[in-house]
């Protein structure tokens, strides 16, 4: 029997509903900018991790519902992207700390809206879905990098590896806690990612080879998310709570991976510190940020059960009024 919580046949059509969840979707795309943030944790704290996969499973059951669903969200990855690009690497390459930790006190206030998942008497399968989760994640922080790859033109190595750096990306959508940021700059493609949308937005010289590498970029992404999408979906309905139990693993273990960037032995090593404010001005603004981060998530988790509180209470009484 179907699940009627996970049929994309449940899910509210209005215009607000799609405006909210264009803007959940600029989040994700923001997180995916971040090295050692993860779309998908985003995703799961702004409650919108099941709806993502649940469409994509439905997608040839109920073909253009589940387009309806996934196209706001989409929409507002790749605005999100294509705006916050130069930003968010001016960002990080000045205040990498502040926005860390930002990102880290989304991820802790949005734990809460975990627990349903997992309220219950921990199980071996759970324990070591979560343990083994969280090695995981953990132990890509000790990967060493290669060297940036060269893009400078289209070969069939090139396509190959684009094209599965692309699926590689999609896994930081689909799989809470693990980044796709982080997982290309191990391969090299991060930074060279970053000049190709860089110089698109500029119309510069290469504008027709930016645009075939992203295109074949955006192809593995779109394959990836398809299939790995599918097996969290098949996951989630047959292994919810051990499933579960893995994604808080991948999220305790990147709020380890964020920080481990500081380390002189880490990929990017980040100077805790830069030029661009006093030592107590990065402190600040990252205590700050926290709060704000942390605060944030916990908000959006209130007027979010609030509002479902008063929307089962205004089904309840029309159901008692028929």
């Amino acid at each position: 029997m179907e699940n009627k919580k996970n049929n994309v046949n449940n899910q509210p059509h209005n215009w607000k509903s799609k405006f909210i969840d264009f803007l959940k979707g600029g989040a994700i795309g923001a997180a995916c900018l971040i090295p050692g943030v993860s779309g998908g944790t985003i995703a799961v704290l702004f409650k919108i991790y099941q709806k993502i996969i649940f469409a994509v499973n439905d997608l040839f059951k109920h073909f253009w519902k589940s387009v309806s669903v996934l196209l706001p969200i989409v929409l507002g990855i790749l605005v999100a992207i294509i705006a916050l690009t130069n930003p968010i690497k001016s960002a990080f390459e000045s205040i990498p700390f502040p926005l860390i930790c930002l990102f880290t006190g989304l991820i802790i206030g949005g734990m809460p809206e975990l627990f349903p998942f997992i309220k219950k008497k921990i199980t071996l399968s759970g324990g070591m879905a979560f343990a083994l989760s969280c090695l995981l994640i953990i132990g890509l922080c000790f990967v060493p990098n290669m060297s940036n790859v060269d893009v400078s033109s289209i070969t069939v190595s090139s396509f190959i590896f684009i094209f599965a750096m692309g699926i590689l990306a999609a896994s930081a959508l689909v799989v809470p806690g693990i980044s796709g940021s982080m997982m290309m700059l191990v391969f090299g493609f991060y930074y060279p990612l970053l000049m190709v949308v860089s110089d698109l937005m500029k119309f510069g010289t290469n504008f027709n080879l930016d645009l075939i590498i992203l295109l074949i970029f955006l192809l593995g992404v779109i394959v990836g998310f398809f299939l790995i999408s599918k097996l969290m979906g098949y996951l989630l309905k047959k292994y919810e709570y051990q499933t579960y139990m893995g994604i808080v693993g991948f999220i305790v273990g990147s709020i380890f991976a964020l920080f481990y960037q500081f380390s002189p032995n880490a990929i990017l090593s980040l100077p805790l510190f830069t030029s661009a404010m006093p030592k107590w001005g990065h402190i600040t603004l990252a205590v700050i940020l926290f709060l704000l981060g942390l605060f944030g998530s916990l908000a959006v988790i209130y007027y979010s059960r609030k509002k479902l509180k008063e929307s089962e209470k205004k089904a309840k009484k029309e159901n008692e009024i028929r």
